[in-house]
């Protein structure tokens, strides 16, 4: 069984987080109406509890679970709440536009073939988090554990050590004065 999340993707890029093909992909078309409709309800949902308890006027997690997945209890809007606020949503890949993107389940650049991130793919990233290295990190530490969880399902994973160097050693080692 394939969880709530698996094979629903989102912009920009609108390819399937789970097997890479666009979305919506055979695996999601092939669920009952009834299904789709409730796993992209979750997927929204998971935004939506992230997004409204730090707006303006906050919104409680268990009120916007309530108001996505329908009339639960508080023990179980409580429960759901609590499972999205701890489980991380799908990373977005870079803009359309933007060359040298993530190949998945390969992970190699997309306009230059080499592992991803490419120096080209660096730097684009470095220009996107301008002062930010601290969520600089925190994404690129996201995309390490979704390329080593793929890439040990293709039955090449690299070593961790690897994978660190790879995704995040060079923004640790990047001074921002260079920016």
């Amino acid at each position: 069984m394939i969880g709530d999340s698996d094979h629903v993707a989102a912009g920009p890029a609108w390819r399937c987080p789970t097997d890479g093909d666009p979305w919506p992909c055979p695996p999601f078309r092939a669920l009952p109406a009834t299904e789709q409709v409730a796993r992209l309800l979750t997927v929204y949902a998971h935004q939506a509890v992230r997004d409204l308890r730090h707006a303006a006027d906050p919104v409680e997690p268990t009120d916007t679970v309530r108001r996505f997945l329908g009339d639960l209890s508080d023990a179980d809007a409580k429960r759901v709440a609590l499972r999205l606020l701890r489980t991380r949503q799908p990373i977005a890949d870079p803009p359309p536009t933007y060359p040298h993107r993530p190949m998945r389940p390969l992970w190699r650049c997309s306009a230059c073939r080499l592992p991803w991130p490419c120096e080209p793919a660096r730097r684009g990233l470095l220009a996107a988090y301008p002062g930010r290295r601290d969520a600089l990190l925190r994404h690129l530490v996201s995309l390490k554990v979704e390329a080593q969880t793929t890439l040990t399902r293709l039955g090449s994973p690299p070593t961790p050590a690897q994978l660190d160097e790879r995704f995040v050693a060079w923004a640790r080692a990047h001074d921002p004065a260079e920016s």
